[in-house]
């Protein structure tokens, strides 16, 4: 109905009039009333609305209709209050490093809610938020963070905030140092070589040379075992296995090499009873590892890295037929041979099998010429599509892939589908092994462990496939990225 006019003679009451020339079918609504709840009123008080029914009427739109009427009540709500719990760091770190906080959160109120998440620097500035949706009593566990710069070195104060609450820490910023040291982290299979590099990379303003080094590194002997050491750009190093799981390295030439550079690379096998998600870790020892210039210390700051194992990937190079990483006439040759019964040598039948068809004929040759002089384009695995939490009907996709920590008894419903549209926009046929990755930040996408389920895409030329990652619930939160990664393509986006 149209709106009233309002008066409201005294406190607590209010008359109400509205008068149109047609009235409306019942039910309806004739009005809403909008209250402001008082400042002094505290969780559980409650307001009664009621009609004052000798004073109130009802017409259509003349005569008069009778009622009976019903009160309402405006309680007034605990709400969300978010509460943290607890918070922790990092610290010290680095100047140029990212300082981590871990806060903890609960909804310690009584509604359902949404509040933002916030972390100031040693200057106060806001530095980091993350917006967290919690039910009552549900506690979440969040990473903020401050990426320092040079310049930030100091001991003072960082302060986390709910919207009702908040605390502050002491932390420290260490001044940097003349360079990192870092060790990498690679993905291996079990029994596979896999060398991991050592980078050494300048750090705040200083021009660094190193010619020689003295470290100590240990490596988790569970899951690795050393192979060699290659000298990169600096000249190779002496190696003395101390212990298994501990290894000693020097070099030393008579002149310097500016940073950045690579001094040495490491090789180990993963072992045979490593498993998937296993990470080998491989760190310095910070107080007996030196690095000079060539004979004054240089400065260091340590990093670790390590191998971390994957599932075994399923990638050739389709139209290699001869398996030496070139596409060229003598894979074509060798192909030709195989059909008609001469022995070509080292032969790769899957990757002879250039229109994935399941045979090897007289197309797949012609088609690695059609290749060679331009016609079509090498096999190239595109991501079309990536839909998150998809509700699909296996019938419709090609492929369904469920992680390996997705139980065979699960609940559907404490599942989430991630969907993803693969393409092969080339000519020849590709192999290529899919990865689904998780992580808290779109950077964290690049660590190995991020790798939570595989598909083996296995495309004829210009053809398609819809691949259905399932994956549990709890491997996923709101504010996570999700990323699908093949040989030539990626695609990710947030969750939420």
């Amino acid at each position: 109905i149209d709106d009233p006019v309002v008066n409201e003679p005294t406190d607590g009451v209010l008359k109400l009039a509205a008068d149109q020339p047609n009235g409306e079918p019942v039910p309806l609504t004739a009005a809403t009333l909008t209250f402001e709840i008082d400042a002094s009123a505290t969780p559980g008080d409650s307001a009664t609305v009621e009609l004052v029914d000798d004073q109130s009427d009802f017409y259509d739109p003349n005569d008069h209709v009778s009622h009976v009427s019903d009160s309402g009540t405006v309680t007034v709500a605990d709400g969300p209050t978010f509460a943290l719990d607890s918070i922790s760091t990092n610290a010290p770190v680095v100047e140029g490093k990212d300082l981590v906080v871990e806060a903890e959160i609960e909804n310690i109120g009584t509604d359902p809610g949404a509040e933002w998440t916030c972390l100031w620097d040693h200057d106060g500035d806001k530095v980091d938020c993350k917006l967290i949706h919690l039910d009552p009593g549900e506690t979440e566990k969040i990473d903020l963070r401050w990426e320092t710069e040079i310049g930030d070195a100091g001991v003072g104060d960082i302060t986390v905030e709910t919207e009702s609450q908040g605390t502050t820490e002491t932390v420290e910023v260490l001044e940097a140092p003349d360079i990192s040291a870092s060790i990498e982290t690679e993905k291996g299979t079990v029994g596979e070589q896999v060398t991991v590099p050592v980078d050494l990379t300048a750090l705040a303003s200083h021009d660094a040379e190193v010619g020689s080094y003295d470290v100590e590194i240990t490596y988790d002997s569970n899951v690795l075992s050393f192979d060699h050491a290659h000298g990169k750009d600096l000249d190779a190093p002496v190696v003395n296995e101390i212990e298994p799981g501990k290894l000693a390295l020097a070099a030393d030439q008579p002149s310097g090499v500016e940073v950045p550079l690579t001094p040495v690379t490491l090789t180990f096998t993963v072992d045979d009873s490593a498993e998937k998600g296993d990470h080998g870790e491989i760190k310095f020892v910070p107080g007996e590892s030196e690095f000079l210039d060539p004979m004054d210390e240089v400065s260091a700051a340590f990093d670790a890295g390590g191998v971390v194992v994957t599932l075994p990937t399923k990638d050739h190079k389709v139209g290699d037929s001869n398996g030496d990483t070139e596409i060229s006439v003598r894979d074509s040759a060798v192909i030709q041979q195989h059909l008609v019964g001469m022995d070509p040598g080292q032969f790769d039948t899957e990757a002879a099998d250039v229109n994935r068809d399941g045979d090897i004929t007289v197309r797949d040759s012609v088609l690695i010429k059609q290749y060679l002089i331009g016609m079509i384009d090498n096999g190239t695995v595109e991501v079309n599509s990536l839909a998150i939490n998809s509700s699909f009907n296996e019938n419709s996709v090609d492929v369904v892939e469920r992680s390996e920590a997705l139980p065979d008894d699960v609940n559907p419903e404490d599942t989430t589908a991630v969907v993803v549209d693969f393409e092969n926009v080339g000519g020849l046929g590709a192999i290529q092994t899919a990865e689904l990755r998780i992580a808290d930040t779109e950077d964290g996408l690049d660590d190995p462990l991020s790798v939570i389920a595989l598909s083996v895409v296995d495309l004829a030329g210009e053809e398609s496939v819809s691949v259905v990652f399932v994956v549990p619930d709890d491997d996923v939160d709101g504010d996570d990225w999700i990323g699908v990664y093949t040989e030539d393509d990626e695609a990710t986006q947030p969750v939420s």
